[in-house]
């Protein structure tokens, strides 16, 4: 119906104005981060997918990723598992809040692929991965 076509004009508004300007400003990018994050939670005439995947596009700005990451974690948008692997792996060394946020993403993340990645992170930074796997598993959750 129109609020759903409104609802998606919106959100790519949003989208291309703050998440996908490389330029736009940091305090524009965190109210549309919140606009999403409340959508997300409430809204209901986009998609979840659909939102995640304009949360994503933050991913390709270091400041905004490690909080991007650690959304999508939380929503379990593990179609994205391959792009914040390609990230933390560019930035791990030199960007801790980015490989923290991965690490979580990655103790969570259901896939092979994100199993695989921790394996590899856990040579490096068994402190971190371990930190993250105490913080993150719940009682009975067999990890």
């Amino acid at each position: 119906g129109p609020l759903a076509t409104g609802s998606r004009k919106a959100l790519e508004l949003i989208e291309q104005r703050y998440l996908a300007d490389p330029q736009a400003a940091s305090g524009d990018v965190r109210h549309a981060m919140t606009a999403l994050r409340f959508y997300h939670e409430y809204g209901r005439e986009i998609s979840a997918e659909r939102v995640a995947a304009a949360m994503r596009r933050l991913l390709a700005r270091e400041e905004f990723a490690p909080e991007a990451i650690v959304d999508l974690a939380r929503w379990g948008d593990w179609e994205s598992t391959s792009e914040v692997i390609e990230l933390n792996r560019r930035l791990e060394s030199q960007n801790a809040p980015v490989r923290r946020a991965a690490i979580g993403f990655l103790t969570l993340s259901p896939t092979k692929e994100a199993a695989e990645e921790l394996a590899r992170l856990r040579q490096s930074y068994p402190a971190e991965v371990d930190a993250a796997k105490k913080r993150l598993s719940r009682p009975g959750d067999g990890r």
